[in-house]
């Protein structure tokens, strides 16, 4: 399974003393006993220093159990009990908050994890006003040198510098807590490894504003023993979210990562249809489509190809329903490939992780054109920040894909989906391309593809932008109706997704997405959709 990592570098947190508020400090965790008396002094320390802090008026302590003071190692009014006698999730956190009435600036932590006053920054800012999480990198402790670092990657990865990948720390106001309903994808224990990835992950995907601002708010994380009570090979299953802090140093190999190019491509967009302008936005694939696209016209590729490179073949008609069969098709594929990149001012890349050299030589060739990361059409993920579609408002859309039949029902019950219309006042018309993949009978590409064209002539009057899933037919076809003067846009595969049409991709690999949103109005393809033998298409994906 393909691993998504999103990448993020945090945004200053403004802090303003017209913010200020009176509302209470409360720190929130599970306190434990540790078999090791190393690592359990540890833990009563860091206890110890949040009960001393005088801008901390509550901790509650989440626990298996109750404990002792001689336990806890401290004994104080500060702290509240509260026995769930289970390991603590986050899940439960969120739902303890509610039910206990836990009314504040809310502070979850790790047990190792304490605060100094630098905690009452978080009065001056604008937490409580919105919805939004702090989430900090620590200080790592030398008791024995007297120091505290920001914990930073070790010098045997690529990546250099203050971690993006950790937190230790949470903060949000009670005003802004997780909702019920969708407090169930955070049902997974802290502790564990990926979890600080995955719980931002979730709360960025349901519209918080996520800070890392560690020299604003200082955390301090107290692990000096060698004891260790996690395996780093049980991990929370991805997607990851990585949040550099705000004074991180940016590396520009993973900062184009993020789920900006939502606002990039929305924006974009409402700049072409204000200024009544035709546009086209292509991408690569993430098979051998794009190999046979960029260098398809080279006649030594081509005779490297018709003789050591079968399985190109193979699976260029087997998963994007691509037959080539021979040089001057090849070539043809070829031009009409690029003609879609030729055309554009911006186009869709792939992480570095899901590049192939095809996807590696286009980025190159086009590195002059805006490019922006291709998880912008996963739209699921901006639902409730204010999605790109948004900006085809009252638009005639064209919808290309070989789910015609699926879609149609699911037009009219399309605010249901999500629970907002992605296509508010839009109109739809639709058509299917060619569906050859897999042991589907099919012709040679461009035999196909004129086929296609005739009908798809027919309707040029009728829409003003298509969006296109079309497998390796997609950028030709997105080429063709920007020669027509009409917009077009290569959603690919995920399209289904925008209707409620789920396919065993996102069942393995967006779980999440699935249990936050499915309801009884999502459905499959139906089976008549399904080409011959469609298992063979990467683990049946689309169906």
């Amino acid at each position: 399974m393909h691993i998504l990592l999103i990448n993020e570098y945090s945004k200053p947190l403004k802090l303003s003393e017209n913010n200020v508020t009176n509302d209470p400090i409360n720190i929130i965790y599970q306190f434990y006993v540790d078999k090791n008396r190393t690592r359990h002094k540890e833990l009563q320390h860091s206890l110890i220093f949040n009960v001393k802090n005088e801008n901390v008026q509550n901790i509650y302590l989440i626990n298996e159990r109750e404990y002792s003071p001689q336990e806890l190692g401290v004994n104080s009014p500060k702290i509240k009990q509260i026995n769930v006698g289970k390991r603590l999730t986050f899940k439960e956190t969120f739902d303890t908050i509610e039910t206990h009435n836990i009314k504040g600036y809310n502070v979850i932590i790790n047990a190792d994890i304490y605060v100094d006053n630098t905690i009452a920054n978080i009065r001056k800012t604008d937490i409580s006003e919105t919805k939004s999480c702090i989430a900090l990198l620590r200080y790592d402790v030398n008791m024995r040198k007297k120091t505290a670092m920001l914990f930073q990657y070790p010098t045997t990865m690529r990546l250099k510098g203050l971690r993006g990948d950790s937190q230790d720390t949470w903060i949000f106001h009670s005003n802004y807590n997780v909702q019920s309903t969708q407090r169930y994808i955070f049902d997974f224990p802290f502790g564990k490894a990926g979890c600080d990835n995955k719980l931002i992950y979730l709360l960025k995907i349901i519209g918080y504003n996520l800070y890392n601002t560690p020299q604003s708010i200082k955390t301090f994380h107290l692990h000096n023993s060698s004891v260790r009570n996690y395996n780093g090979s049980d991990r929370i299953s991805p997607p990851y979210y990585s949040l550099f802090p705000d004074c991180a140093k940016i590396d520009n190999t993973v900062a184009p990562y993020n789920f900006s190019v939502n606002d990039t491509l929305r924006e974009y967009l409402e700049n072409k249809i204000g200024s009544d302008s035709n546009f086209i936005v292509p991408r690569p694939q993430c098979g051998p489509e794009n190999i046979v696209g960029i260098h398809g016209s080279d006649p030594a590729f081509v005779q490297c190809l018709n003789s050591n490179n079968k399985n190109i073949i193979h699976t260029l008609k087997n998963n994007a329903g691509i037959k080539i069969s021979n040089s001057q098709s090849c070539m043809k594929y070829s031009q009409m490939f690029l003609d879609a990149f030729d055309n554009s001012d911006i186009l869709c890349i792939w992480e570095p992780s899901l590049q192939n050299q095809g996807t590696i030589d286009i980025t190159n060739k086009y590195k002059n054109k805006t490019q922006i990361w291709s998880i912008v059409f996963d739209i699921f993920h901006f639902i409730f920040s204010n999605p790109w579609t948004l900006a085809l408002r009252g638009k005639r859309i064209l919808i290309i894909s070989p789910f015609e039949d699926t879609f149609k029902q699911q037009f009219p019950i399309r605010e249901h989906i999500y629970g907002i219309d992605l296509f508010p006042d839009c109109t739809f018309v639709t058509i299917k391309p060619p569906q050859t993949q897999a042991d589907q009978p099919s012709e040679e590409f461009d035999i196909e593809l004129d086929r296609f064209y005739k009908k798809l002539d027919t309707i040029k009057d009728q829409y003003d932008i298509a969006l296109v899933s079309a497998g390796g037919y997609g950028n030709l076809i997105c080429g063709h109706i920007y020669k027509q003067n009409k917009s077009a846009i290569y959603v690919g595969g995920v399209l289904q997704m925008y209707f409620g049409v789920y396919g065993e991709r996102w069942v393995r690999e967006r779980k999440d997405v699935l249990d936050l949103f499915m309801n009884s109005h999502w459905k499959r393809p139906s089976s008549s959709e399904r080409p011959k033998n469609h298992t063979k298409v990467e683990g049946s994906c689309y169906w």
